[in-house]
């Protein structure tokens, strides 16, 4: 297995008093590349990902656009309905005696109060499953895309990513601690190759 560039530049650190100037020129252009291409992984690890959120995103206004001409064709239907209850009503209306007509009239008020309630209830239900549905897919979608994305730049999961950018931070304070002890040689080489 490959050293990684934490364990590459503890290295460098122990050995700079004992070692070469052109060893140590060559490990320090190894990490160098070694960065570089870390750099162009993670770039193409960033595009990928970016590219998988503008794709869901369409998705999800594709589903948003689809929902709302299924809730505005209901509700054109249900405002023909209700039209056409009105003028059969009406209709009923004229023909019924007045005693009777109260009657009848609140009968079918309530259960028209009911129809409608029950109807707005079904959609509200329907809208918010549909905003649930989409968080949960959303954030599947995210973790998995960040743990895809994690194994493939580092062969890692990303926890352990994090744990080794911790290893990392920690070498570079090491660095920074012993930096005034560095000969001007060492210090310039180090600036050169970072």
């Amino acid at each position: 297995m490959e050293k990684t560039v934490l364990q590459r530049m503890t290295d460098l650190i122990a050995r700079a008093e004992n070692s070469d100037p052109s060893t140590l020129n060559q490990k320090l252009r190894r990490i160098s590349d070694d960065i570089i291409h870390f750099r162009h992984t993670l770039t193409q690890a960033s595009d990928k990902l970016s590219h998988t959120v503008k794709t869901e995103a369409k998705t999800l206004e594709n589903i948003y656009q689809t929902t709302k001409t299924i809730i505005n064709t209901q509700c054109i239907q249900l405002n023909k309905a209700s039209m056409t209850t009105v003028k059969n009503v009406s209709q009923l209306v004229s023909s019924v005696r007045k005693n009777h007509l109260a009657k009848l009239t609140e009968q079918k008020l309530g259960e028209l109060k009911k129809s409608r309630n029950i109807s707005t209830q079904r959609i509200r239900q329907r809208i918010s499953s549909l905003h649930w549905k989409n968080f949960i897919t959303v954030t599947l979608l995210t973790l998995i895309v960040a743990s895809v994305v994690s194994l493939y730049v580092d062969n890692a999961w990303p926890w352990q990513a994090h744990n080794e950018i911790l290893k990392e931070r920690e070498a570079g304070k090491i660095l920074l601690s012993v930096w005034p002890q560095l000969s001007a040689k060492d210090q310039a080489i180090i600036v050169q190759n970072a």
